[in-house]
């Protein structure tokens, strides 16, 4: 009995030191989609899936506060709703503006979006009718400026991407922040997550068969 103790002792240390991660998040900040997928997916160990909020499912006109587990709220009275974009927007449909139909264009607005659950990545796509605004994006103390160069740019707008990254692949990230200064009208359109799906490593399948082993070992003992 002692040394079969001592065998599942060092089976389950085993298990624990190949599933720990660091605690210290390392936050990368990004203003190219392209580079933003590449670092959420090339995390090894870690298998990071992407969500992606392009508001289809809340209804033109209806004030916007969650979709699944993502809440959006505005610091403005007026709120957000969801509006007719066409193909001037990345979602080729709506975009999310001010809650009030008359003056629709964000501009000096603080929009929080927070998750019910962390994520591992976060971004959200800006558009403007005219060129790169004063609009960042922030996550606790991290903090991202809109980037010169568009994601896309259709007849009469510009589309532009601010995101995150957790590159240790933790969930750490609860929410962002859109934050405009006021100097140009902007709205946003797809929001983009990642929820990290972590994929066991080796050491981690010897220690489960380890502990399979003992059991059954442990099983054949009982009976004989």
């Amino acid at each position: 009995m002692l040394r079969f103790r001592k065998f599942l002792a060092c089976a389950m240390l085993m298990s624990t030191l190949a599933t720990t991660r660091s605690a210290d998040a390392a936050i990368v900040s990004f203003t190219d989609y392209s580079a933003y997928i590449a670092s959420a997916t090339g995390i090894a160990g870690v298998n990071n899936v992407e969500s992606v909020i392009d508001f289809e499912s809340v209804g033109l006109g209806n004030a916007l506060t969650s979709v699944g587990d993502v809440s959006f709220a505005s610091d403005s009275p007026a709120g957000l709703r969801p509006y007719f974009g066409g193909t001037n927007t990345p979602s080729e449909e709506s975009y999310v503006g001010g809650g009030n139909f008359a003056f629709r264009d964000l501009s000096s607005e603080e929009i929080t979006i927070s998750f019910g659950a962390n994520r591992s990545a976060a971004g959200i796509f800006v558009v403007h009718n005219t060129g790169a605004g004063g609009v960042s994006l922030q996550t606790g103390a991290n903090s991202v400026p809109e980037g010169l160069t568009p994601f896309q740019t259709y007849a009469t707008t510009a589309a532009y991407f601010l995101g995150f990254v957790d590159d240790t692949g933790a969930a750490s990230i609860a929410s962002i922040v859109l934050q405009g200064t006021g100097s140009s009208s902007y709205f946003f359109d797809d929001q983009t997550s990642f929820t990290p799906v972590a994929v066991p490593e080796p050491t981690s399948i010897v220690a489960l068969g380890l502990l399979s082993s003992a059991w059954v070992m442990r099983r054949r003992r009982q009976r004989s």
